[in-house]
């Protein structure tokens, strides 16, 4: 006796990126045979695209604000690299820190740095405390603690 059933999809997110699995389901004499086949949606590929450089460790991916140079396989910005060369930090410092780093990958990140340090001084600028206050409206107070402006109107009539 041959047991046929339906066609099934199924759909989950794992590590940020969705995957659709198709599988068909079929009992021959008691046996049960699943055939998956895995593809990637094609919205999540594309957010998850890493577009090489010339510097073989240094990615270039889109984020929020812009595409932005990281280090290959990492989260780790190229720019936060350049702003520890820039103040005096060595190789072996910035490797204690981030000892997922290998060294290959933070020369290659000074090196971007210097073939590209024009866009690269304006993230380190973005990045710096007052133009982030100024960017989002937030002040710090006598504690040092960050205080953001309501994003909800209140209304004063009473």
């Amino acid at each position: 006796m041959r047991l046929s059933y339906p066609f099934i999809r199924f759909s989950f997110v794992a590590e940020s990126l969705s995957f659709a699995i198709q599988g068909i389901l079929c009992a021959d004499r008691g046996h049960c045979r699943m055939e998956y086949e895995t593809m990637a949606v094609q919205e999540a590929e594309v957010a998850t695209r890493d577009k090489p450089t010339e510097h073989p460790h240094i990615v270039r991916k889109q984020t929020i604000s812009g595409e932005r140079p990281f280090i290959r396989g990492t989260g780790m910005p190229v720019w936060l690299i350049a702003s520890f060369y820039k103040a005096g930090d060595s190789v072996e410092s910035i490797l204690i820190s981030y000892p997922h780093l290998s060294p290959a990958a933070v020369y290659d990140a000074i090196s971007y740095y210097h073939d590209h340090q024009a866009e690269l001084e304006e993230e380190i600028a973005a990045q710096r405390i007052e133009n982030i206050l100024k960017k989002t409206g937030a002040t710090i107070d006598e504690r040092r603690f960050l205080r953001y402006p309501d994003r909800v109107k209140t209304s004063d009539a009473g």
